[in-house]
C-alpha cells in the first residue's frame, strides 16, 4: 500500500483538493467486496459536515444536487490518484 499512499499524496498536492483518507467500515461498498476476494479497493465519497456521506439514500440524492465544485475536486483527486498509481505501477 505504500505506493498508493504516495500516489495518494502526489494526488492531495493539488491546491483545490481537501480530501483526506479514513477507515469506513459503516458503509456497504463494492470495496468492501473487492477486499474480502483479496483485491485492492478504494471508495471515494463525499461527506456533508458531520462526516457522513452526503445525502446518501435521502430524496436529496439525486443529480441537481450535485455539487459542481465538489465534484470538479473528487474528478482532480481521481486523476491525481491514477497518475500517481500508473507512474509507481512497478511498486504495485
Amino acid at each position: 500500500f505504500g505506493a498508493t499512499r504516495r500516489a495518494g499524496a502526489r494526488a492531495a498536492d493539488d491546491p483545490l483538493i481537501d480530501a483526506e483518507p479514513r477507515p469506513s467500515a459503516s458503509e456497504p461498498a463494492m470495496a468492501q467486496q473487492l477486499l474480502q476476494l483479496g483485491r485492492r479497493a478504494l471508495t471515494i465519497i463525499g461527506l456533508d459536515a458531520d462526516g457522513r456521506p452526503a445525502s446518501r439514500g435521502s430524496t436529496a440524492d439525486t443529480t441537481e444536487h450535485v455539487d459542481d465544485r465538489a465534484l470538479d475536486r473528487a474528478i482532480r483527486l481521481i486523476v491525481g490518484l491514477v497518475k500517481g498509481i500508473d507512474s509507481t505501477s512497478s511498486e504495485l
